[in-house]
């Protein structure tokens, strides 16, 4: 079978035909090394691409298991956590498009950017807090605010207790993110076989693709970090402490000491009910309590439902609406196969 296939000499069936049975004559030394030749040169082929496929999820895996290790190491986790917070308020302001000052900025997207501050810190930001500013103020701001906001956290936790939890906060989710990135990677690899069809390289499609899954993944570990900080506790009486801090600051809300009936704001806590919100998604390592997100597939078909509106997408989409919008999946339909 392995000269029949390999060979590739049309003399080569004579001489098949007279090295078997009685009287059979040896086959000539040149055949059987052209054979065991193009068997190598195949098989050589073979895993040069292999090892092309795999060092583009290695340098991925390089980048993620780097931010894994120093969260594990370094001596403060908490500018580590603080870090991938600003890039991703920088990201969000940039997106909106605040970066440009000649740009005026979406009034739908601009809503949606407070909508995910409102339910992501406890911190006291509106739509009037931006107005006539720049991106880098608005990032500045909201950053402040946020620190503001996790120096009540700093009060009531042991500073050991505080660094695990951050530490906690973060490996968490990229342990999670990270085991659904590689199933993704994994089904990318067979779906990129069918580009030949195409007229395209499969490497290249490979490589593209790979590329804008692992924004992604980066993108969902700076989201998951940023729900995790104020939603997490070392235990349950430290984060009902921490609650009670954030909501003596709210009463400032209500009619002011002139009589005007004014609204006060506080400085750190918004007036919308954000210690509400933070006990109902709490984890403070209680997973129960948390809000459940289950791993579903980017080309999964769901549909999500926010007050009367339905609507239908693929998780690559609807993952951000139920992430940040606070859309609820109403039913998980199979992958494509």
């Amino acid at each position: 079978d392995l000269l029949r296939l390999f060979a590739n000499n049309g003399a080569i069936g004579s001489l098949l035909q007279r090295s078997i049975g009685e009287g059979a004559v040896p086959l000539p030394t040149w055949v059987i090394e052209n054979a065991q030749k193009r068997v190598e040169e195949q098989r050589y082929a073979m895993r040069k691409q292999l090892l092309q496929y795999d060092d583009v999820l290695n340098r991925q895996r390089q980048v993620i298991y780097a931010l894994r290790n120093s969260a594990i190491h370094t001596e403060e986790p908490r500018s580590l956590v603080f870090d991938l917070v600003a890039e991703e308020i920088a990201a969000r302001v940039s997106a909106i498009g605040y970066d440009d000052p000649k740009h005026t900025p979406d009034e739908s997207l601009v809503e949606e950017f407070i909508r995910w501050v409102h339910l992501t810190f406890p911190a006291s930001f509106e739509q009037k807090d931006i107005e006539g500013k720049n991106g880098e103020e608005i990032k500045a701001l909201l950053l402040e605010r946020v620190e503001e906001c996790y120096k009540s956290k700093e009060a009531v936790e042991q500073p050991e207790e505080l660094r695990n939890l951050e530490r906690y906060v973060i490996i968490s989710a990229i342990d999670k993110l990270w085991q659904t990135h590689l199933t993704e990677m994994d089904n990318l690899r067979q779906e990129v076989g069918l580009a030949g069809y195409g007229q395209k390289d499969p490497l290249q499609e490979y490589k593209k693709q790979a590329y804008d899954y692992f924004g992604q993944l980066v993108q969902n570990v700076r989201v998951d970090v940023c729900k995790g900080l104020f939603r997490s506790a070392s235990n349950l009486m430290a984060f009902e402490n921490m609650l009670a801090m954030l909501s003596q600051n709210a009463r400032a809300i209500g009619p002011s000491e002139d009589g005007s009936g004014a609204t006060a704001q506080p400085a750190a806590v918004s007036a919308h009910p954000a210690a509400n919100l933070l006990a109902q998604n709490v984890s403070a390592h209680h997973p129960s309590q948390a809000r459940v997100i289950p791993d579903i597939g980017r080309n999964a078909m769901v549909t999500i439902k926010k007050g009367d509106e339905i609507q239908k997408h693929k998780w690559k989409k609807a993952q951000g609406m139920v992430v940040n919008e606070g859309w609820d999946i109403v039913m998980i339909e199979d992958e494509p196969s």
